[in-house]
């Protein structure tokens, strides 16, 4: 009965397809859907650097090239990415078990599994937890593949929002929304030697987008005055990827 409980657990993902038996192209691109989880999973074959996007409790993350583990298995591939980390205490990490798919179409839809795991430990290491080392649990997942032809391009695109926070003359209130979109920010693309390679200029709502050649950069909001004052986040561009970045400039206000 464990033994069945176990298989359960680890279900082997059911693919649903139909078509001709050969000319299958190997997807590069899957979307899946979990219970208050969304995840974007691409590998560019230009680079063979894997993307990942997490949405998750309206919080948007990005992983990219060691950032993420994947392991061929006789069930398919499983990527995991860290998520969470207490020091000496625990690390959180989010696995999902991606099937071997052959398109016959462009699109093939498929049931899976997601394993959060608690990864316990102490400030001399795991070897001293009482107990279970790691602690499961288990989500169903709803994914679709698909192959996105490469265009050639060497560019991507960088997309995000620059959001003021701390907007409010006072003490902020409990419930209290103290943000707001920066209109007309100037944000700047840097490079490694912190050149801008691309700029833009929030909207109303404080959305922009580019596009930039592939590399690691910061993004960088530009200000000439002392508030409001604005956090740098780093990114990956790869070729034909959407990236998208959130950037918090405090305003100052208490």
């Amino acid at each position: 009965m464990f033994i069945d409980a176990k298989l359960k657990f680890l279900v082997v993902a059911t693919l649903f397809y139909a078509g001709a038996v050969c000319g299958y192209d190997l997807p590069n691109h899957y979307n899946l859907l979990g219970p208050q989880v969304q995840i974007d999973y691409t590998v560019p074959k230009a680079v063979n650097m894997p993307v990942l996007i997490l949405r998750q409790h309206h919080k948007v993350s990005q992983f990219a090239a060691d950032q993420i583990q994947t392991t061929d298995t006789l069930m398919g591939q499983w990527v995991t990415i860290t998520i969470a980390q207490i020091v000496d205490l625990q690390t959180e990490t989010l696995s999902f078990l991606l099937p071997k798919i052959q398109l016959d179409n462009d699109t093939a839809y498929f049931r899976s599994e997601l394993i959060y795991t608690i990864h316990k430990t102490t400030i001399a290491g795991p070897d001293l937890v009482r107990g279970p080392v790691q602690i499961y649990r288990p989500a169903p997942l709803f994914g679709r593949a698909t192959y996105v032809p490469p265009t050639g391009d060497i560019l991507g695109t960088l997309e995000g929002n620059v959001t003021l926070i701390h907007t409010c003359p006072g003490p902020e209130l409990p419930g209290q929304n103290c943000t707001a979109p920066y209109v007309d920010a100037a944000v700047q693309v840097l490079n490694a030697r912190g050149e801008a390679v691309a700029k833009a200029t929030t909207d109303k709502n404080g959305y922009f987008n580019t596009q930039v050649a592939s590399g690691s950069y910061t993004v960088h909001v530009a200000t000439t005055a002392v508030l409001p004052r604005c956090g740098d986040e780093p990114v990956t561009i790869l070729p034909d990827i959407v990236v998208q970045v959130k950037v918090y400039c405090d305003l100052g206000l208490r």
